[in-house]
């Protein structure tokens, strides 16, 4: 005897017709009973087997069972059972299949998380481990492929959330409400094939969603319940009936604007230098329903968890499983595939000035979170060995050349888009930060310490700020430093003291931002804008500037920073700012206002769609209207 789980009251009615194979059905209802652990009942439907099934079934109790005397098809079974389900959602799973324990979870998230989801299906592989299907295409003739067919499920392509044409009923999760209204599985298709596809059509028609989730995966004997040269001819006819049908519908799909989002590597936050910004772009992209493809061209390494949240989001993450995807091998692959390539650090612009080749209609937006020209301009300065004006402009124009060959450039700030103005023919437009403000609750005196944020790499910005800091400018004052981020600076390791607490990467800087009462931002050179001082800023604790800072944000002295002009002015600035009350929430509420005018999120996912529609349009689109998302 076997024992199924019983529940009053299901999530979810797993709905499998029995055609013989009954050693096929007791693997896959094992595999049910082994991992499936959330609320659900069995419903099987045997549809007049007769190698032993219906004796079988009289040893399982739980379950739902209906016997049939003559055989009603998958759509006929399907439906029976659908009828006498209790679940809010039907999971239709054909009997040669066997579940794991991420199969329903994984299908249930993204269901109940999305209102305009109708269907969701998985992925279905062979038991040699090789793929049959993540999602289906339909093609305007009617016939069916399974994307991915006879490749390795691990690929990057393959593992992502995306919109399919259709799902294999093999693996099929629908609300029961929706797929009573829609009139279920059509009988014409008697007895089997299409019916999923007929199914999801009627589905789109309805203005909601098939979606394909990576997540959720089953093992599947292909054909194991029929014969494969009677399945062959079923759906040669089949294809006939849903081409009568659905035609038009099939031939003209609504087409998403497609972007290759292309950067040096996964945009982790803890990486710093821009990667937050990339990460903020991707998300605002996916939002907007843009189909987003990242591209990481110099480190292609499955950082986690990053690269499985945006495939979640639904971004297709390219990242290496046999070998680095090198860039044009991988965009000839895709001729003519994508509207739009955007792309960030000059270094890369020459790399991927190639996808003209494949798509000469293809538009190329260049994001410059930065002109690096700038910082070495101003580390020469640092190091006591300024550059003479022409090898600054030298250095100016050979990067900001290198747009030459893009449609549009994306600058940080107004004072490095005039110097894109001034230096190419160009399209600039500005597209800084977006962050919400949210204030620590800490007051004042619930504070101590001054807090550095960042990234810390050998020989770059963060690293000089500090061992300046350390060296000129704590000796003369009476607080602790905390030094939070991503090091990899020994010579910052050496600063550690009972004055200077080094603490690391740590996963969340919400208790940093609410127990230190002041931020310091003491670099000497950088380029672009910092990030940082919006994130300290959008979170309540108020800022210390150098004088570069200040002249890069466009900062307010004593509105919205206080700015160091000089070593002197930075040590008397730090002690008015830890020391003043007043000042110090004069400071906040102005930062914190800063923030709210310059980088709402309205603004900022606006000037993306507008920029996009710029290049490929001509024109700009407003999507937010009377201040409502």
């Amino acid at each position: 005897m076997i024992f199924t789980k019983h529940n009053n009251h299901p999530v979810v009615s797993i709905i499998i017709l029995l055609y013989n194979q009954l050693d096929k059905t007791k693997k896959c209802l094992q595999s049910i009973l082994d991992t499936v652990d959330i609320e659900y009942e069995l419903i099987l439907i045997n549809n007049n087997s007769v190698d032993g099934t219906k004796q079988f079934l009289n040893n399982i109790y739980g379950a739902k069972k209906v016997n049939n005397q003559t055989n009603l098809g998958f759509g006929g079974g399907c439906n029976q059972g659908a009828k006498i389900a209790s679940g809010k959602y039907l999971l239709f799973l054909n009997n040669d299949t066997e579940v794991n324990k991420d199969t329903v979870p994984a299908l249930l998230k993204i269901i109940e998380n999305k209102d305009d989801i109708g269907v969701v299906g998985g992925k279905i592989v062979f038991p040699d481990g090789t793929l049959q299907e993540a999602g289906n295409k339909i093609f305007p003739n009617g016939s069916c492929k399974g994307y991915g067919r006879l490749e390795s499920p691990e690929k990057p392509e393959y593992n992502y959330l995306r919109e399919v044409d259709f799902v294999s009923g093999a693996l099929l999760l629908t609300p029961k409400e929706l797929f009573i209204k829609l009139d279920m599985f059509d009988k014409a298709y008697y007895p089997a094939y299409y019916e999923d596809v007929d199914y999801c059509m009627k589905v789109i028609d309805s203005g909601l969603k098939v979606y394909y989730q990576p997540e959720s995966y089953i093992i599947h004997h292909e054909h194991g319940s029929s014969n494969k040269e009677k399945a062959q001819k079923l759906m040669i006819r089949n294809r006939d009936i849903l081409l009568s049908k659905w035609k038009r519908k099939i031939s003209y799909p609504n087409k998403k604007l497609r972007i290759l989002f292309v950067e040096d590597n996964m945009p982790c936050l803890h990486f710093g230098s821009g990667f937050p910004r990339a990460n903020n772009i991707l998300n605002r992209l996916l939002e907007l329903g843009y189909d987003v493809t990242f591209f990481p061209i110099s480190d292609q390494t499955k950082y986690q968890p990053i690269t499985s949240e945006f495939q979640q989001k639904g971004a297709e993450m390219i990242y290496a499983t046999d070998g680095i995807r090198h860039f044009e091998e991988f965009i000839s692959r895709r001729a003519n595939y994508y509207d739009v390539l955007l792309v960030s650090r000059p270094h890369n612009i020459s790399k991927v000035a190639v996808a003209k080749k494949y798509g000469p209609n293809i538009k190329i937006i260049y994001d410059a979170e930065a002109i690096f020209a700038m910082r070495q301009i101003e580390m020469a300065k640092v190091l006591g060995k300024p550059l003479s004006r022409k090898k600054e402009k030298i250095l100016i124009e050979e990067e900001t050349k290198l747009t030459n060959g893009v449609d549009l450039v994306l600058s940080v700030s107004k004072n490095e888009a005039n110097i894109f103005f001034e230096n190419t023919t160009k399209d600039v437009e500005v597209l800084g930060f977006e962050l919400e403000p949210k204030p620590t609750p800490n007051r004042f005196n619930n504070r101590k310490g001054l807090l550095f944020v960042g990234t810390i790499r050998p020989n770059e910005p963060n690293e000089d700020s500090l061992l300046y800091f350390a060296k000129e400018i704590m000796p003369k004052l009476d607080y602790d430093l905390y030094i939070v981020g991503n090091n990899m600076s020994q010579k910052v390791f050496d600063l550690a003291s009972d004055k200077i607490k080094v603490i690391g990467k740590v996963d969340n800087l919400e208790y940093w931002y609410n127990t230190c009462r002041v931020f310091i931002i003491p670099t000497r050179f950088a380029a672009g804008i910092p990030y940082k001082y919006y994130e300290a800023s959008a979170c309540g604790i108020p800022s210390v500037v150098s004088c570069l800072i200040g002249k890069q944000l466009s900062g307010l002295e004593s509105i919205d920073m206080l700015i160091g002009k000089d070593c002197n002015d930075f040590i008397e600035k730090t002690k008015q700012l830890y020391r003043s009350e007043t000042l110090w929430n004069t400071i906040r509420n102005g930062a914190i206002k800063k923030i709210h005018n310059e980088c709402s999120h309205k603004n900022y996912v606006n000037k993306i769609s507008q920029s996009i529609n710029k290049v490929l349009f001509c024109e700009t689109e407003i999507i937010f209207e009377n201040n409502e998302l």
